[in-house]
């Protein structure tokens, strides 16, 4: 018995010892953090040229907005009327009756300086107020410009520059809006962009 516990406490000296010659696992260094790469820039358009410039719409080209829709007439222009009450904004689409303007889905207007002219009239009245605006995919707007149309076809004209923005792209269309007040109504025959004129 006792030659039995000697055996069992050297057995248990022996792996003890043979333990602690094992070597301890290899610990896996923390890795460092890297900062993510930055997006790469969006590749601009191509320039605009004078001649790629010019645009008109006439009245079947007006799509009703969020506030004022856009009614076809007989004689093929757009009736503008205000739908809905609220805020009007000169961003996006804007609120009002719109055009799309095409030409920037594939051209860079960046500091372009463009004429916008809306030919339009009162309708059932001396006068009615209204505002128009030209409103960028990504660059921003011109905010709103504000006319008094009279009871016969008049030209109303505003310049506005587009912005450069270098991580901003035009991927669709632009937008050129009007806009009327309640229980007014204006007639437009005609929208046109044009490159604004050298001051």
């Amino acid at each position: 018995m006792k030659q039995k516990l000697i055996l069992a406490v050297a057995c248990a000296a022996l792996l003890a010892a043979c333990g602690k010659n094992e070597p301890e696992p290899a610990v896996e260094p923390t890795p460092t953090p890297t900062a993510e790469a930055e997006a790469p820039k969006p590749e601009k358009h191509p320039p605009v040229t004078a001649a790629e410039i010019p645009a008109s719409f006439d009245g079947a080209s007006l799509q009703s907005g969020r506030l004022v829709s856009a009614e076809l007439s007989e004689a093929g222009t757009a009736i503008l009327t205000r739908t809905e009450a609220g805020e009007n904004s000169s961003g996006g689409r804007t609120t009002g009756a719109f055009a799309n303007y095409k030409a920037p889905e594939t051209r860079d207007f960046s500091e372009t300086a463009l004429e916008i002219t809306i030919v339009a009239k009162a309708v059932g009245a001396d006068s009615a107020p209204f505002a128009a605006a030209y409103s960028t995919n990504v660059k921003g707007n011109s905010g709103w410009s504000e006319f008094t149309a009279g009871p016969e076809m008049e030209s109303f004209t505003f310049t506005y520059t587009v912005p450069d923005h270098p991580n901003r792209v035009d991927l669709g269309s632009d937008y050129i809006g009007v806009s009327v007040e309640e229980g007014v109504s204006v007639e437009v025959e005609s929208i046109s962009v044009a490159p604004a004129p050298a001051e």
